[in-house]
């Protein structure tokens, strides 16, 4: 039957059948594209939360900065959107949650590979929660809310810490740093009970790790966001619903596989050393970087080199850790025993990385660490990455 109908059809008929059947999948790729669910469909201006540095200080309560719409479920107020990261700062085992909150409408600059420009009074926010009973999901309660505020349209950013009530009804703003210690069930412990430290940073903390060398905004990156992301109804893209709801000045379109993307250093499908640097990146290299910290100098950067890191062969200028002074190195390929990046991790001293709010050793973090450098080759020129 079709044979014949073609058959059947002038040459000029067989021309047009052709360029239609020619441009079928393009349509049909665009219909497809155009029908296609996001992990948000639409954008809520941000009416809740929202923070003027120059007119007063943020709100003596969390429950007061228009953060949550129900505080003691901590549901977020329309208009503020959930974001992850890729790669995540080791927070002593805390589970965490982000959110942007710009003011009302206000979009932000983006940027492919630098930082993205926030508008005025941008706020971002991290809850931090614990398993109060190790490995039981029902026992998470949240300990922790930091917002990290834009001063206006300056460049300056300002971090703000709220620390909750033991029945995490509500949390109130801390004006210093703090401690606290927590009560964590682990049946495999001695006694049953796993007590924790934990740090509350005061707002002078804050800048230590949000230095302006690193563009002050650690999270909120191509690299970081460019991950599918749950939003509950569907999964996505988290650039490519942002973009959708036109959180950006300009539409990135919906193409991301040339956009840089740090690997998930617990993802075991990925190659190692994108694991380990992506590790490094989100712990390391705020501080490790160009114009950032004098001692330590080295790039602990993602998309650094490693034959520029400044890291492998070479001898530390501090602590070495009680390793052997002749053999030690920042990075001592095939030798993590005696890789001084690897040492400060497992060290709790003055030596000790990362130098702020961390108590508890990251096994994960750190067994990554030692697989990678120990997984170098000792007769391999630093130019190459095993």
């Amino acid at each position: 039957m079709h044979h014949f109908f073609l058959s059947s059809m002038s040459s000029s008929s067989h021309i047009k059948l052709a360029i239609i059947l020619s441009v079928m999948p393009v349509l049909i790729t665009k219909a497809i594209a155009q029908n296609s669910s996001y992990g948000l469909e639409e954008r809520v201006p941000n009416t809740s939360l929202l923070i003027n540095l120059a007119q007063k200080a943020p709100a003596a309560t969390i429950s007061a900065t228009g953060l949550f719409s129900d505080t003691a479920k901590q549901i977020v107020a329309p208009g503020i959107i959930p974001y992850r990261v890729n790669s995540e700062l080791w927070s002593d085992g805390a589970e965490k949650t982000r959110f942007f909150a710009l003011p009302g409408s206000a979009q932000v600059g983006f940027s492919r590979d630098g930082n993205w420009h926030f508008p005025p009074n941008s706020v971002l926010v991290k809850n931090f929660y614990f398993n109060f009973a190790k490995g039981d999901p029902t026992s998470r309660q949240i300990v922790e809310t930091r917002l990290l505020v834009k001063a206006g349209g300056t460049d300056i950013w300002k971090g703000f810490s709220y620390q909750w009530n033991d029945d995490a009804t509500d949390a109130h703003l801390l004006r210093e740093s703090d401690h606290r210690t927590f009560f964590i069930v682990d049946a495999d412990a001695a006694d049953g009970i796993v007590q924790q430290r934990y740090f509350f940073p005061g707002p002078e903390d804050c800048s230590l790790c949000h230095r302006e060398a690193s563009g002050r905004v650690l999270g909120g990156r191509t690299q970081q966001l460019n991950s599918e992301y749950n939003y509950g109804a569907m999964s996505d893209n988290q650039l490519r619903t942002l973009n959708h709801i036109s959180f950006f000045t300009e539409d990135i379109g919906e193409d991301y596989s040339q956009f840089p993307r740090w690997a998930n250093p617990r993802d075991e499908s990925a190659p190692i050393a994108d694991r380990a640097r992506a590790y490094l990146a989100a712990n390391c290299s705020h501080c490790h970087r160009p114009d950032g910290v004098e001692r330590g100098d080295f790039d602990a950067r993602y998309e650094t080199p490693l034959d520029q890191m400044r890291t492998v062969g070479i001898s530390p200028s501090l602590g070495r850790l009680d390793t052997d002074p002749e053999d030690v190195r920042i990075i001592n390929p095939g030798k993590a025993a005696q890789s001084t990046l690897l040492l400060r991790t497992l060290n709790f001293s003055s030596f000790r990385m990362p130098p702020l709010a961390s108590s508890v050793l990251d096994e994960h973090g750190t067994s990554l660490l030692r697989q990678w450098i120990d997984g170098m080759s000792t007769s391999t020129s630093i130019a190459r990455e095993l």
